[in-house]
C-alpha cells in the first residue's frame, strides 16, 4: 500500500495518490492515458445554475470526441481518472456513454469557481482521462 501511495508502477499501470470525497488519502490504479491535451479543443468553467456547484465544460476535437465516446461506452458504470501532471484531478463516475464530443465535470459540494477555472486550464495542457480499476482508501489499515 505504501508503494501505491507514492505512485509505483504495476504492469504498465500506476497507483496515483489522491484524496477521496471524505478527505482521506487513497490511490487509484490507472492505465495509460486514452486521451491527451491534443484531443481537447477547449475547456471552460462555470457555475451550474441548478446546483450552484462549479463545473468544467470540455469540448473535444473530432478525433478526441470519437475516442471519448468509445472510452465512455467501454467503461460505463466505472470511474474515469483525470490525470494532469501526474496528479489525479478528478475521478468522475461514468453513468452512460457520452457522445457528441462534449463533457461536463461537476466538481461537487464545497468546490470553488477558482478551482474549476484552474482545472479547465490544466485540461488543455495536461494528460486526460485514464480508466482506473480500483480505489484504496485509508492507507495503513
Amino acid at each position: 500500500l505504501k508503494a501505491a501511495i507514492v505512485g509505483a508502477v504495476v504492469r504498465g499501470k500506476a497507483w496515483l495518490p489522491m484524496m477521496n470525497p471524505q478527505g482521506e488519502p487513497c490511490a487509484l490504479l490507472v492505465g495509460r492515458a486514452k486521451l491527451t491535451e491534443a484531443d481537447v479543443q477547449s475547456a471552460s468553467a462555470e457555475v451550474d445554475p441548478q446546483t450552484n456547484a462549479p463545473r468544467v465544460n470540455v469540448a473535444f476535437t473530432p478525433a478526441g470526441g470519437e475516442l471519448f465516446t468509445a472510452l465512455t461506452r467501454q467503461i460505463k458504470g466505472q470511474r474515469l481518472a483525470i490525470v494532469v501532471d501526474g496528479e489525479v484531478q478528478s475521478a468522475p463516475l461514468v453513468l452512460t456513454e457520452i457522445p457528441g464530443g462534449r463533457a461536463q465535470i461537476t466538481l461537487g459540494a464545497g468546490a470553488r469557481l477558482d478551482e474549476a477555472l484552474a482545472f479547465a486550464r490544466s485540461l488543455a495542457s495536461g494528460r486526460l482521462p485514464a480508466p482506473y480499476q480500483g480505489v484504496l482508501s485509508q492507507p495503513g489499515k
